[in-house]
């Protein structure tokens, strides 16, 4: 929550951070199903009201790590007119690679004796 606290306040937009159900005890696609509910729920509510349905704009969608896919998941599964209201997707360091076949996958490998990796 720090991160998006800073985010809301740097940027001066309201925030909302989804605490979804995480894997290995919740399996596919619980995690994805509770993003496209907040996300929903965001589309229909706006940032002025949780009680009042007042229809949000200029959306964004940010995740970290398995975040950053599942920020990319739910902008693609968004349908055409909720895209609309979506102005960006921002993916930080977001796994979306699922095939592991960028060469990134070998050369930023983690080297227990150099100490050095990502």
């Amino acid at each position: 929550q720090n991160f998006c606290s800073r985010l809301a306040l740097a940027c001066r937009i309201c925030v909302l951070a989804v605490d979804y159900r995480l894997a290995d005890e919740h399996r596919f696609p619980a995690a994805y199903d509770d993003s496209m509910a907040a996300f929903r729920w965001l589309v229909s509510h706006g940032p002025r009201s949780a009680k009042e349905e007042e229809r949000a704009t200029d959306l964004f969608v940010c995740g970290d790590s398995a975040g950053g896919g599942l920020a990319l998941a739910v902008c693609l599964g968004a349908t055409a007119t909720i895209r609309t209201l979506l102005r960006g997707c921002i993916s930080i360091s977001g796994w979306l690679d699922m095939t592991a076949s960028t060469p990134s996958y070998e050369t930023r490998k983690w080297d227990a004796e150099k100490c050095f990796g990502d």
